[in-house]
């Protein structure tokens, strides 16, 4: 890097590079925390999916019918992986 003579200085250098590393890291935490509460997102997801499956499970055939569901669709359900939308 030149300084404000236009001559090329290692401090100048050794500085700019820097000022780019800190930029760079910033940069990557921000994308790690993002996907980071990406990560907890979907994992509260398919905790509330697989959660709430089960509960059509312990259902009453009454419980069931108010909802609009058979013993056997809430069955299916229920079984289904919580990986499956």
């Amino acid at each position: 890097m030149r300084d404000n003579r236009g001559e090329w200085s290692a401090l100048n250098v050794a500085r700019q590079t820097d000022v780019l590393f800190r930029e760079r890291m910033a940069l990557a935490a921000v994308a790690i925390a993002r996907t980071t509460v990406d990560m907890v997102r979907f994992v509260t997801f398919r905790s509330d999916l697989y959660r709430s499956r089960q509960q059509l499970r312990e259902m009453s055939d009454a419980q069931l019918l108010d909802i609009g569901l058979t013993r056997e669709q809430a069955n299916a359900e229920a079984a289904r992986p919580f990986f499956e939308d």
